[in-house]
């Protein structure tokens, strides 16, 4: 047999594995809203601007390098999927950073790098904060609004899930108005906390490895997973 068939073979078993290790149930499956910027520059062979909006998960900080966060990932694989479009995903995340603060500093980002879509990670530091959930509401459909108006598609991506942390912070009144953005607004909502919640409950990623480079190794599966994720909805969303 070919050198070069082995290879393919490997690398299409490891990326069938990836995809068994990501499975989530249809049910945490976000709704394929229409996206028609990105829809448009696909099928105009243009090139495409992905901002991804976040904290500390965005920025890859646990798994310890910039490549190996969702941005990163996802770029690849959006790129293995449309290679008649360049894409570019930038990361413009910010640790322990509030929607509010977010909201004012999205102006900027849209304006430098005019992206079609922004993927928006938002709550885990208003829920850390205590920030009231009614104005985080607020400058989260305020900032959807914002990103509209500057020509972007949007979709919402919810906070991590982690046993310690849900004991200690009450996260439903953050993901309930991340609900409720996402309906009033007609826009995805990527559900990434049940998601890590299924994958921890199921045995699929082990969410509480705390040694060095064992955490190191399941973030960077976790956060490819988070990307396989995004990649399909993002497809869903434009065919």
């Amino acid at each position: 047999m070919k050198p070069w068939f082995l290879l393919l073979l490997a690398l299409v078993a490891t990326a069938a594995a990836a995809d068994d290790q990501c499975a989530v149930p249809h049910e945490l499956t976000a709704e394929a809203k229409p996206l028609p910027r990105v829809q448009a520059a696909i099928a105009q062979r243009q090139p495409l601007t992905i901002l991804a909006l976040g904290g500390a998960s965005t920025g890859g900080t646990a798994a310890g390098a910039p490549e190996l966060a969702y941005p990163a990932r996802l770029q690849v694989l959006l790129s293995q999927r449309f290679p008649n479009s360049p894409i570019e995903v930038v990361n413009a995340s910010r640790p322990r950073e509030t929607t509010r603060l977010m909201v004012e500093r999205l102006q900027g980002l849209l304006i430098a790098h005019r992206p079609q879509l922004v993927i928006w990670e938002a709550g885990t530091a208003d829920a850390v904060r205590r920030v009231d959930p009614g104005e985080f509401g607020q400058y989260l459909e305020a900032g959807v609004d914002y990103a509209r108006a500057r020509s972007a598609d949007v979709i919402l991506m919810d906070f991590q899930y982690g046993r310690g942390a849900s004991a200690l912070i009450d996260f439903e009144p953050y993901l309930e108005r991340l609900e409720w953005a996402a309906t009033m607004k007609e826009v995805a909502l990527f559900r990434r906390h049940d998601m890590m919640r299924f994958w921890s409950d199921s045995g699929l990623l082990d969410l509480t490895e705390r040694q060095g480079d064992k955490q190191r190794k399941m973030a960077a599966v976790l956060y490819d997973c988070i990307a396989r994720r995004a990649d399909q909805l993002i497809a869903r969303a434009v065919r």
